[in-house]
């Protein structure tokens, strides 16, 4: 017996592809010598129906090639193959956007119930290991890959993570198998290819069980992470207010569990990872400003802000108001960019539904509205509603001609809608309710 069919038979890799929950194993078959090391030991020892699932990038002139090699490999397995061809982002870092494009084929090809194997082996660790310490990684400690994580519906896991690429290839030549040779792989003008072909051999030829002790050092440190997830989980509950968190409850927390906490929080909303600057930032600038402060930190795609004495994280978006009048038929949703405004209709309070002649309008400045009688500035009564600042030039404005006399509500920050006098229903008649609802 091999030593890759030794390893495939331990209690490490037996336990997660015996799990009742899996139905089918999809191995990600690329037609290199490493998955297709993992596709035949997987094929020959199953106990579960294998598939095999070979991503197309198009970025190689052999990509077509490649693709029938797979496919030709695997009819003499006997075993199906899905081929998915991706369109991969020229912008950018080309390996990134090649794996985003491959992991999103990955999620709408699976199933709840299966189990999408990865050959990634513990060279391929100590590779990205590197990679990450050298990168500066936000995350702490020693950051590798997953053995496992959701994709999609389902689950991805890599088997392979505890052996090295020299008994992959010499599994394939045992058994006389031909793969796909990569050039892009020898290219060391890219991070990973100088990695691979001129530090890491050094450092293996000096150290030559580097991958497997940096490999412990990548699980005893994802040990310390789950530590540290389940403490800021905690914390997190501790300090959350609606969708914001308190200032002061972070303010009594030490510095480590407050960077922890903001640290958890910005990646649960789907964000990139933050830096430590970036989080000391928040401390400086947000945290300790003035109570009536309108302070903002933001970084690539988010931003936070503070307001009630709370900060908030929130998508950057430079979506504006269009700059003339929309005519706003009250029966339909009518999308701005920004946010969508609808209504709502009901007896007793809200708009006049007999003022048909109705416009949306953005904020200018100046603008006045009568309510009970009084005519009332827009800027304080959007202060006093609570509207957050970064809202008050994106609220729509409802207009009869040219008479401001509604403000929609916002439900998720508890603002109520308000109507001018004179525009308003009585108890007994059929009034709308204008809400909108911020992208």
């Amino acid at each position: 017996m091999s030593p890759l069919e030794k390893y495939w038979e331990s209690p490490l890799v037996q336990s997660r592809l015996g799990d009742e929950k899996v139905a089918r194993l999809v191995v990600a078959y690329s037609g290199g010598a490493d998955s297709l090391a993992l596709l035949h030991v997987a094929v020959k020892a199953q106990t579960k129906p294998v598939v095999a699932l070979h991503i197309n990038h198009g970025l190689h002139q052999d990509a077509d090639h490649w693709q029938a090699l797979c496919e030709a490999q695997c009819k003499a397995l006997a075993i199906p193959i899905t081929c998915i061809s991706v369109s991969v982002q020229q912008s950018g870092s080309l390996e990134e956007n090649a794996r985003n494009a491959r992991y999103a084929a990955f999620a709408d090809f699976l199933r709840h119930d299966d189990l999408i194997l990865l050959a990634h082996h513990a060279d391929d660790q100590l590779e990205t290991a590197f990679f990450n310490l050298l990168r500066g990684s936000a995350v702490p400690g020693v950051l590798g890959m997953p053995i496992e994580r959701p994709v999609g519906a389902a689950l991805l896991f890599r088997p392979l993570l505890g052996l090295p690429r020299s008994v992959l290839q010499a599994y394939c030549q045992q058994h006389e198998l031909s793969w796909v040779e990569d050039t892009a792989n020898q290219d060391t003008s890219y991070d990973r290819g100088y990695l691979r072909h001129e530090v890491l051999p050094a450092l293996k030829q000096r150290w030559p069980d580097a991958a497997l002790t940096l490999g412990r050092a990548v699980d005893r440190d994802n040990d310390m992470r789950q530590l540290l997830e389940s403490i800021a989980k905690n914390d997190l509950e501790s300090c959350r207010q609606d969708h914001g968190l308190r200032v002061q409850m972070l303010l009594d927390l030490s510095h480590l569990r407050r960077e922890n906490l903001m640290r958890a929080w910005i990646i649960e909303a789907g964000f990139t990872h933050p830096t430590k600057n970036l989080l000391r930032s928040v401390f400086d600038d947000l945290l300790t400003a003035g109570e009536h402060a309108e302070p903002l930190v933001w970084w690539k795609d988010f931003e936070i802000r503070r307001f009630n004495n709370a900060i908030y994280l929130l998508r950057k978006d430079s979506a504006t108001l269009p700059g003339d009048a929309v005519c706003f038929d009250a029966s339909l949703p009518l999308s701005l960019g920004v946010g969508t405004l609808r209504c709502v209709s009901h007896t007793g309070g809200g708009l006049l539904t007999a003022d048909t002649n109705l416009s949306v309008r953005g904020r200018v400045g100046g603008e006045k509205i009568q309510l009970h009688g009084k005519t009332r500035t827009l800027k304080k009564i959007l202060q006093e509603q609570g509207v957050p600042p970064w809202l008050r030039d994106k609220l729509p404005l409802v207009y009869c001609d040219d008479v401001l006399v509604a403000i929609p509500g916002i439900q998720r920050w508890r603002v109520q809608p308000l109507v001018a006098s004179g525009y308003s229903t009585e108890s007994h008649e059929q009034g709308l309710s204008l809400w909108f609802e911020e992208n």
